[in-house]
């Protein structure tokens, strides 16, 4: 039994890729309602931030998230 949900697992997998892509403006409110609906999001992980980073510190940022099924399901804010 284990091996027929292990094959459909893979079949959902397959049907559904992920895709990384770079946070774009009109993506933000997707961003920052799926770090808030996470229990380990922090403000720090907010799309705000990223313009803080630039701003005030005057760092280079990568905002990458990963979707799958047009859902965000992974975000990495980098700086």
């Amino acid at each position: 039994m284990k091996h027929h949900y292990a094959e459909a697992g893979a079949a959902v997998r397959h049907a559904y890729p992920v895709a990384i892509k770079e946070l774009t403006d009109h993506d933000r409110p997707r961003w920052d309602e799926f770090v808030q609906r996470s229990p380990e999001g922090t403000f720090f992980h907010l799309s705000g931030w990223r313009e803080v980073m630039k701003q005030v510190f005057r760092h280079r940022t990568l905002f990458l998230y990963a979707e799958r099924d047009s859902r965000i399901i992974g975000v990495l804010p980098l700086a």
